[in-house]
């Protein structure tokens, strides 16, 4: 509800202790009020946004190919740990000796499986070939990872003794054969 005015007075009135203009009687104008503080016609010049980093790149050339939200996090941070492994120098001024390095030093020192390993030389490779657009050539002389041992899946009687040999219980372990039928009659 409007305050009492005066006829002819400046149509104004105050919300929340604030001095503001009220409509005027004419549709989509306001009545500007002269004890309003004039605003400046100079405006003052934007400041230049910043130029966006190698990360902000890395990122946004991971979302324009639709890769998930956890893939970008696990790439920028790799990244980061490849930058900051060679003393925060710009991948750019690097090459395949020093992703070597830093692949070798992911196996050797933080002994990081094989796996790990493979993501980290992916991320790698991501910027290099997507962001930077360059082709860092095939990467040698890197000790890989150790891949852990596969287990066969059909096992002798006496294979799965060597690998229980304190059962004494009454259950007997399936032996199951590589043959298709012998197979479902060892899960049935």
């Amino acid at each position: 509800m409007l305050p009492h005015k005066e006829p002819g007075a400046a149509d104004r009135f105050r919300r929340h202790g604030r001095l503001v203009a009220a409509p005027s009687r004419v549709a989509g104008e306001y009545f500007v009020s002269s004890l309003l503080a004039p605003q400046s016609t100079e405006t003052a010049p934007l400041p230049h946004p910043p130029a966006p980093r190698l990360l902000d790149h890395v990122r946004t050339a991971i979302r324009l190919r639709h890769y998930s939200l956890r893939t970008e996090d696990t790439y920028v941070q790799w990244i980061k740990r490849f930058m900051l492994f060679h003393g925060q120098r710009h991948p750019a001024e690097m090459g395949e000796t020093e992703i070597s390095q830093f692949l070798s030093m992911l196996a050797v020192e933080q002994h990081v499986s094989a796996s790990t390993q493979n993501q980290a030389l992916n991320a790698v490779l991501f910027l290099y070939r997507h962001v930077l657009d360059l082709n860092p050539g095939w990467i040698d002389n890197v000790v890989r990872a150790k891949q852990p041992q596969r287990r066969t899946f059909s096992q002798s009687r006496g294979k799965v003794k060597d690998y229980t040999p304190g059962a004494t219980s009454g259950y007997t372990l399936p032996v199951c054969s590589s043959d298709v039928t012998a197979r479902r009659q060892c899960y049935a």
